[in-house]
Formats: C-alpha cells, structure tokens, sequence
C-alpha cells in the first residue's frame, strides 16, 4: 500500500512541473515569433531580396513545413517504439531540438548579410530548414506531452 501511495505522489504533477513544461513552450513559440515577425522585412529590406524569391522560398518552406510535421511525429513514434525503455518519449526530442533552433536562427539572421545574390539565397534556404528540423521537434515534443500527461484516472 505505501509502495502504491508513494507511485501516485511520483505521477502527479506540481506547479513546478507545470510552470517548467509552459515555460519551455513559450520559449519554443517565441521564437517562431521572432521569425515571422522579422523574416519578411529582413529579406527584402536588409539583404534586398526581390519580392519574387521570396514567394518562392514561401512556398518552398511551407510545403516542407508541410512533408515534416508528420515526418517528425512518426520518427517519434518509431523510435519510442523501438527503445528498450518505456520513459521519456519526448524529452530527448527536446532536448536534441535547442541546437539546430539556436544555430539556424543565429546563421539565418547573420550569415546571408555576408553573401550576395544566389549564395544569399541558399544560405537563407537552408538554414530556415534547419531552424524549421528543429522547431518541429520541440513543438511535437511540447504538444504531444499533453495528452501524455493525461490521467484516465476518474477519481482525479
């Protein structure tokens, strides 16, 4: 019976664990601000893209945007469903998605003001795909978590 009290008391949530989980989110959702905030205005007024490219490479992302949501979400699955371990299915996935998010952000808004024309243009293609990988994985990972914390439990 205590060893049943003391799993119970382990399961639940404190305020700490709930401020830490919106606190992690936020900071993941900031970030998308910051892009789609500036993104625009950055590309046609600092590296002085045409409008026209930048419709493309639009395009271009969203429908990658598109392919690696639920690209992201079934390698997941897999690799959870792989693991000797049945804990932490979307911790590791956080924790993996803060460097491609800091460094495709940081090379996004400094490296294409180096290049010129074409280079400019890959430079800011890949490193979006880059910060995209790793904003994909941080925002399954946050999502997800809700309904894994989810009791059924009717007497809670």
């Amino acid at each position: 019976m205590a060893k049943e009290i003391a799993k119970a008391s382990q399961n639940e949530l404190t305020w700490k664990h709930k401020i830490g989980y919106a606190a992690g989110d936020a900071g993941g959702v900031m970030t998308l601000i910051l892009v789609s905030s500036y993104m625009t205005r950055y590309i046609t007024n600092v590296l002085t893209i045409p409008y026209a490219t930048l419709s493309v490479l639009l395009l271009i992302w969203n429908i990658w945007d598109m392919v690696n949501d639920p690209l992201m979400g079934t390698l997941m699955d897999k690799t959870f469903a792989n693991a000797k371990s049945d804990r932490d299915k979307f911790r590791p996935w956080i924790l993996y998605s803060i460097a491609p998010i800091v460094l495709g952000l940081i090379a996004f808004f400094s490296v294409p003001s180096l290049l010129n024309g074409f280079s400019a243009v890959a430079a800011l293609f890949l490193f979006k795909i880059v910060y995209e990988l790793g904003y994909t994985m941080m925002n399954i990972g946050m999502g997800s978590l809700l309904g894994t914390m989810a009791t059924n439990d009717p007497e809670r």
